[in-house]
């Protein structure tokens, strides 16, 4: 298809579009990957980022979650990576103290 994707820089991630400290926000206007409610997320491939710069202060289970989603997915565009989260599910969620995280780099077997 020839559909565009556009991205938004530098948005404002706060409780006035995150649904506030809730982490079922049904009515979020941002869906961050570990909110609960809003499995799907889209991730930006960082080549220009080694191992030592892709890091982030997520706890253990939150980054194996999304280091499995990120190389277990399906989608083959190279610019963006859709991935699918269930947070309902402990296996395959984000611990709770990372529920509204943003902005954090994945190391996976493909780069950051």
């Amino acid at each position: 298809s020839n559909r565009s994707i556009y991205a938004v820089s530098n948005l404002r991630y706060d409780g006035t579009n995150t649904g506030g400290t809730n982490t079922d926000a049904p009515t979020a206007y941002l869906q961050l990957p570990c909110m609960d409610r809003h499995p799907r997320s889209r991730w930006i491939p960082r080549s220009d980022l080694d191992a030592s710069s892709c890091s982030n202060t997520l706890q253990a289970n939150t980054v194996a979650a999304l280091k499995r989603a990120l190389e277990v997915s399906n989608d083959e565009n190279p610019f963006v990576r859709d991935i699918i989260l269930w947070n309902n599910r402990d296996e395959d969620g984000c611990a709770a103290e990372d529920k509204l995280a943003f902005g954090m780099f994945i190391m996976t077997s493909e780069g950051c």
